[in-house]
C-alpha cells in the first residue's frame, strides 16, 4: 500500500538553530549536498542524505520534490526517507530516470537553491547519476542498494555499458553507432560501489547501462525505462583516461568501414594488464570467423565484403583469475568507397516570424543528397558587406535551416556545403545577395479611416489605427521578401492581405494580452521584384481594430 507520509525510520540527530539570531543579521540560505543511500522498494522510500550547515540560524527545514512543483517538506534531519511514487509527495509513479530536487530553509526563512540528483528506478535494482554526463569529464554511476544490503569482498558485480543509436541498441541493426565494454570483478576491487570514469565521445550520445550483483541490478527492463543517458557536448575524444575500477577499453581507429581498406582496433587498458591470452576475432553475422588473433594491444583487419561484421575482445584473464573478465564488442556495417560528392541547394532566405528587434529575424533553408554513405553534417558561412567568408554555427549537424538575427542595413550572401559520411566534400552553393531594411508606418499610403497614436513601444515611437471596415494601407515596393509588422492584442481583428491585386491570406490581430511588434504577415519570391502589399481592415464584430507598426523588406 502507497504510504503518503514519509517515515523517518532512523533515528538521527537534530541540528538545532542557535538561539536569538535576528533575521537581518543572517542573510544567506543554507548550503547542502543530495546524495540517495539507499532503496526500500518494500515501502516505496528512497531515503536520502541532505546533510546542510547554516553558520547562523541553522537549518530549519528541507524540502523534497521530483518535479519542482509539489515539494514534501520535513523538519531538517540529515538523512530523510522519502515517497519515492507519491504525487502528494511530489514523487511520480512507474520507472527509469527522475530528478530529486532538493532545497533548504534556515531558522530565519532564507531558502537555498534547489540541488538535483538523478535516479534511476528499475524493475531490480536503481542507480544513481550525480552529475550530468558531458562527454570529456568524469561521470559518476551509483548503484543504490536494498536496505540492510551488504556484500562480501568476494562478492562479483558485473557492468556492460553500451552506446549506439536506438536501433542498434534494442533491435541490433548494425550502423556504425554501436559499440560496448564490459567489467567483472570483486568488491575488494571497487565493482560494487560508484564508477567513475571518463565519458567517452560516441557517434551517437546515447549510453545503456547494465549492473549486475547478488542484491540486484538493472538492465532488464523495457527500452521506455532502461536505464540510459544522453550527455552533453564537452569533447570528442573517443578514449577513458580514468576509471575508478579496473577495465580495458577497445577503440576503432574510425567507426566507418570500407571494404578494402584495413581498419585498426586498439585495447587501453586503465587499473589493470593485457595479457598473452586475450583474444581478438572478428566474425559475419553468422559467427563465420574471418580472423582470430592472441595477445596484442591492437587487431587489424582487412573486410572483404559489404555488410555487417562483429569484432571481439575478451580478455585472457579470465584464464588466469577467477575475479576478473572484461570484453568488449563492435558490430560496424563495412561498405564499398564513396566516390561521389554529395550535393545542395542553395541557401535561400525568408523574414523569420516572432518579435522585431533592433536586429531583424531571417530564416535561411536548403536542402541536401548524396548517392553513397549519406550526407553528415552541412557547413553553412555568411559574407557581409563582401567581406570574408565566416562560418555560422548549426544547431544539429544535419540541420537544414537555421533562423538568425540580422542587422539592418548591411548587404548579406549565405553558402552552404555538404560533407557526407564517408569524407567527401561537397560544393559551395551561393544564396542571393540581400540587405534587410525596416519602412516606418509612415512609408505607407493610408485611405482616411487611419489614426497616429503615439505609442513608445513601437518601431518609431507610433503606429497608424483603424477600426472601420474597408480601412486599407498599400505600398509598392522592391525586394524579395516583405513582411508587415503590426501590434496584436485585446480587441484587434482580421485584415485581408492582398499581394499584387490577389487576395494571400487573412490575418487575424486578436490576442489575449497585447503584444507590439509582431512580424504577422511575411511573402517571399525567388527573384528581385516591385510588389504591391495591400491590407484591408475586414471590421471584426467586437473588435475591429487594426494595425500597422511598419513593413520589413529583404532587399
Amino acid at each position: 500500500m502507497r504510504r503518503r507520509s514519509i517515515a523517518l525510520s532512523l533515528a538521527v540527530a537534530c541540528l538545532c538553530a542557535p538561539a536569538s539570531v535576528a533575521a537581518d543579521a543572517d542573510t544567506t540560505a543554507p548550503v547542502g549536498s543530495i546524495s540517495v543511500v539507499h532503496d526500500d522498494r518494500a515501502s516505496e522510500l528512497i531515503r536520502l542524505d541532505v546533510t546542510a550547515t547554516d553558520d547562523l540560524s541553522g537549518v530549519a527545514t528541507v524540502d523534497v520534490s521530483g518535479d519542482g512543483i509539489t515539494w514534501a517538506s520535513y523538519t531538517y534531519a540529515p538523512q530523510v526517507d522519502w515517497s519515492v511514487f507519491d504525487p502528494a509527495a511530489g514523487g511520480a509513479p512507474g520507472l527509469g530516470n527522475r530528478t530529486i530536487r532538493i532545497r533548504w530553509t534556515d531558522g530565519v526563512g532564507n531558502t537555498s537553491v534547489a540541488v538535483t540528483t538523478t535516479l534511476y528506478l528499475g524493475s531490480s535494482g536503481a542507480l544513481e547519476y550525480p552529475v550530468p554526463p558531458v562527454t570529456g569529464k568524469p561521470f559518476t554511476i551509483r548503484p543504490i542498494y536494498p536496505s540492510g544490503t551488504s556484500l562480501g569482498p568476494d562478492d562479483q558485480c558485473s557492468w556492460e555499458l553500451d552506446w549506439g543509436s536506438k536501433s542498434s541498441l534494442i533491435e541490433y541493426n548494425p550502423d556504425q553507432t554501436w559499440g560496448s565494454l564490459s567489467l567483472n570483478g570483486p568488491t575488494h576491487r571497487g565493482f560494487c560501489g560508484d564508477w567513475t570514469f571518463t565519458l567517452p565521445w560516441v557517434p551517437v550520445p546515447q549510453f545503456l547501462i547494465h549492473f549486475s550483483s547478488l542484491a540486484g541490478g538493472t538492465g532488464d527492463d523495457a527500452w521506455e525505462v532502461a536505464p540510459r543517458f544522453y550527455p552533453a557536448a564537452g569533447s570528442t575524444d573517443r578514449r577513458i583516461y580514468t576509471s575508478t575500477i579496473p577495465l580495458i577499453q577497445i577503440v576503432p581507429d574510425a567507426y566507418t568501414m570500407v571494404v578494402g581498406q584495413p581498419i585498426t582496433y586498439r585495447a587501453y587498458p586503465i587499473g589493470v594488464s593485457l595479457t598473452a591470452k586475450d583474444h581478438w576475432a572478428v566474425r559475419d553475422p553468422n559467427m563465420v570467423s574471418y580472423k582470430m588473433q592472441l595477445g596484442g594491444s591492437k587487431f587489424t583487419f582487412t573486410p572483404n565484403r559489404p555488410g555487417a561484421w562483429i569484432v571481439y575482445w575478451q580478455s585472457g584473464l579470465a584464464w588466469t583469475t577467477n575475479d576478473l573478465n572484461f570484453g568488449a564488442t563492435y558490430d560496424p556495417k563495412a561498405r564499398y568507397p564513396d566516390v561521389s560528392r554529395p550535393n545542395t541547394t542553395a541557401p535561400v532566405q525568408r523574414i523569420g516570424a516572432g518579435t522585431l528587434g533592433t536586429s531583424i529575424p531571417v530564416t535561411l533553408s536548403w536542402s541536401g543528397a548524396d548517392r553513397g554513405w549519406g550526407i553528415a553534417k552541412y557547413q553553412l558561412q555568411r559574407s557581409i558587406d563582401g567581406r570574408a567568408w565566416q562560418g555560422v554555427s548549426l544547431p544539429t549537424a544535419k540541420a537544414t535551416s537555421i533562423t538568425l538575427q540580422l542587422a539592418r542595413g548591411h548587404r548579406y550572401q549565405f553558402r552552404v556545403r555538404a560533407v557526407d559520411a564517408f569524407g567527401n566534400v561537397g560544393y559551395w552553393d551561393y544564396g542571393a545577395h540581400f540587405m534587410p531594411r525596416l519602412l516606418g508606418d509612415v512609408s505607407l499610403t493610408y485611405s482616411s479611416n487611419w489614426s497616429i497614436e503615439s505609442d513608445p513601444t513601437t518601431l518609431n515611437g507610433a503606429l497608424h489605427v483603424a477600426g472601420v471596415a474597408g480601412a486599407w494601407a498599400r505600398l509598392s515596393v522592391k525586394g524579395r521578401d516583405i513582411a508587415w509588422v503590426a501590434e496584436k492584442g485585446p480587441g484587434k481583428g482580421r485584415v485581408k492581405v492582398y499581394i499584387d491585386g490577389h487576395l494571400r491570406t487573412t490575418v487575424d490581430l486578436g490576442a489575449a494580452a497585447d503584444m507590439g511588434r509582431q512580424i504577422v504577415f511575411h511573402a517571399h519570391w525567388s527573384i528581385t521584384g516591385t510588389h504591391a502589399i495591400k491590407l484591408v481592415v475586414e471590421g471584426t464584430v467586437g473588435r475591429p481594430e487594426a494595425t500597422v507598426d511598419g513593413v520589413v523588406v529583404l532587399q
